[in-house]
């Protein structure tokens, strides 16, 4: 199927019911009545057809109908609440002014708009919902390209402007402040137990390193005082190696009041010189 299905239609909300809902506050409330039946599958409708790509594989699909319609059940719940209290709710247009009761009808209208900001955050706090569940049911294969996507594009971004900084082309920023921004992304990412993922960072690094054909004066002074022109306080992380102790996780232990992370085949002690992704602060 290349299109998603359209799983409700206009006539799911009552009409009757959505004409009332504006007889007292509208001069053509059948209108006001059945533009509403019209937005609400659209609403429905246009999700659905909105995630519809999201779902590549058949369980995800599976998983993404299952769950408009219950979007579609939750909708359609609160759309009949609004209608219903909204149908209490008078104007002095439709009414008149003479012996209007201004506080009771202020009192329907808040109960009304109240009804009405549910069905806006239902709406959207449930679509974004239905989206992450599609979403998590990608293949492993889809989630780590993304992942790996998105770290690159950040380091890249990072590493374009440290070697700005280096060569004066950037001026008035802190370079520690990017290659602080690398050196925590890659610890986060190593004590997640990422092992790919660090170890293409590091070697997206170490290859941009070994291109640039020539290190600023700050960076020769770190380079001569055996710090990395790159990496602050250290050498660059060093890449885990072997498998993590678990499917997602490595092994954590306590050293030193800090957390460290060990590999399956070795560990490092805890101490200041050791690389930020090996010992974090506890």
């Amino acid at each position: 199927m290349d299109e998603a299905p359209k799983i409700t239609s206009s006539d799911q909300i009552d009409r009757d019911a959505a004409r009332r809902a504006y007889e007292g506050v509208s001069m053509d409330p059948e209108r006001r009545g059945d533009q509403d039946r019209e937005d609400y599958a659209a609403t429905v409708n246009g999700l659905y057809a909105e995630l519809w790509p999201l779902a590549a594989t058949d369980e995800q699909r599976v998983i993404l109908d299952a769950e408009m319609h219950r979007f579609r059940d939750g909708y359609h719940r609160r759309v009949t609440a609004f209608h219903a209290s909204y149908s209490r709710v008078v104007s002095t247009m439709i009414a008149g002014p003479p012996n209007f009761p201004v506080r009771q009808m202020q009192k329907r209208g808040d109960a009304a708009h109240n009804r009405l900001n549910e069905l806006i955050d239902y709406r959207k706090k449930a679509a974004e919902a239905v989206r992450r569940k599609v979403l998590a049911a990608r293949p492993a294969e889809a989630v780590d390209a993304e992942a790996w996507s998105r770290l690159q594009r950040d380091v890249r971004r990072s590493l374009a402007t440290i070697a700005g900084i280096d060569d004066g082309s950037e001026r008035g920023y802190d370079r520690s402040a990017f290659t602080n921004s690398i050196a925590g992304k890659v610890e986060r990412l190593a004590k997640a137990g990422e092992v790919r993922l660090v170890e293409r960072a590091v070697e997206l690094v170490q290859v941009w390193q070994e291109g640039r054909g020539g290190l600023s004066p700050r960076s020769r002074r770190g380079t001569r005082s055996g710090r990395s022109p790159l990496w602050p306080g250290s050498s660059p992380p060093s890449r885990p190696t072997g498998r993590p102790a678990s499917p997602r996780r490595w092994g954590r232990s306590r050293a030193c009041g800090s957390s460290r992370i060990r590999s399956s085949t070795a560990s490092r002690s805890c101490s200041t010189g050791s690389p930020r992704p090996t010992c974090g602060r506890g």
